[in-house]
């Protein structure tokens, strides 16, 4: 089961992350939290020790799909001085989390049993989905290039970045040639690459 944990994040790395190129990676950070959500309640339902492997790999894809995306949109949203950190934070987290996890799952599983555990961890991340599909915006860059959403992606970026001239980066936005931009919209999924923001940064193709 914990060989199960560690290779499903990595399938979820390899399979999930490239789909952001096509469905953004604020829809894909919320498919991969709902996948991971809902895949940890199924958990308490297992009816053997292969049904409960199989789901807790499922369970690690969502949350390997959802990493990389957020870590794009947070390099994308984040101030240049501050996004270093920023994206160090949600690596912390999700370090953080194991030692929370391995220190309140004991008095949980003597209270309600492994079962309602994995209850319990599969419903706090489908309350949070709700909060992200209100609150989390998408990649202003992704929203720009669709004629259809470069209205909400002009908001995204007046509401991010008051006063900045939205006009010029929709147009660096759209341009075959990647351009300086303060908030990086011409980044596509390579965005969580290393080297990608200083590709961006100096107007060299990437």
């Amino acid at each position: 089961m914990f060989s199960a944990s560690i290779l499903g994040p990595m399938i979820g790395y390899l399979l999930l992350s490239p789909l952001a190129t096509r469905l953004g990676h604020r829809s894909l950070v919320l498919l991969s939290s709902a996948l991971f959500g809902v895949a940890t309640v199924l958990s308490a339902l297992a009816a053997g020790e292969l049904h409960l492997v199989l789901l807790r790999l499922v369970t690690g894809v969502g949350l390997g799909g959802a990493t990389p995306s957020a870590v794009a949109l947070v390099s994308e949203f984040a101030p240049r001085r501050r996004r270093s950190t920023c994206v160090m934070g949600i690596y912390c987290c999700y370090a953080f989390g194991f030692v929370v996890a391995s220190l309140v799952s004991g008095p949980v599983i003597r209270d309600v049993g492994w079962r309602g555990l994995f209850v319990l961890c599969g419903v706090l991340p489908l309350v949070l989905l709700v909060a992200l599909v209100l609150l989390l915006p998408d990649s202003p860059g992704r929203l720009l290039r669709n004629q259809k959403t470069a209205v909400r992606g002009r908001q995204v970026l007046q509401r991010l970045a008051p006063g900045t001239d939205v006009s010029r980066i929709a147009r660096q936005a759209s341009a075959p040639r990647r351009t300086r931009s303060p908030l990086a919209p011409c980044c596509r999924i390579r965005s969580a690459a290393p080297g990608c923001h200083e590709r961006c940064s100096s107007g060299l193709p990437s």
